[in-house]
């Protein structure tokens, strides 16, 4: 996704679905929630949202879109989704939860924050038990 704010009100307008997922069981919400480093980036996000895209939708790999901006470190995304209702405490295929990819990312120090604030679980154990600190 390019984060083009006209074009995305624009489809959404003429009957875009936002649901419609890619060959990884992506839908428009996993593609954007780690691109805020666009200008446009965060009303792109909000647009979506309102527009009906599912904040709860996981992909093949158990991933909501707030895995992806955990682990891409994007705390305004992490803050937009948790808004929109999205579950911190959801775990992916290897039961890592979102908190688990934030503390890996270089940027995510803010997205951790977040996830703090919103009561992950910091001894939430991963597949092969690890908690957030351990991969901090």
């Amino acid at each position: 996704m390019k984060q083009s704010l006209p074009a995305v009100r624009l489809l959404l307008k003429a009957g875009a679905d936002p649901n419609i997922r890619d060959k990884y069981g992506q839908n428009s919400l996993h593609r954007t929630a780690g691109l805020l480093h666009h200008p446009d980036g965060a009303e792109v996000l909000s647009t979506l949202i309102d527009g009906g895209a599912d904040v709860h939708a996981v992909d093949d790999f158990g991933r909501s879109p707030l895995f992806h901006a955990a682990r891409d470190g994007s705390a305004a995304a992490v803050q937009l989704l948790l808004r929109a209702g999205a579950d911190p405490h959801l775990r992916d295929k290897q039961s890592q939860t979102p908190l688990h990819l934030a503390v890996e990312s270089p940027e995510g120090a803010d997205a951790v924050v977040a996830l703090l604030k919103s009561g992950a679980d910091v001894n939430a154990l991963d597949g092969v038990g690890d908690t957030p600190l351990i991969l901090a």
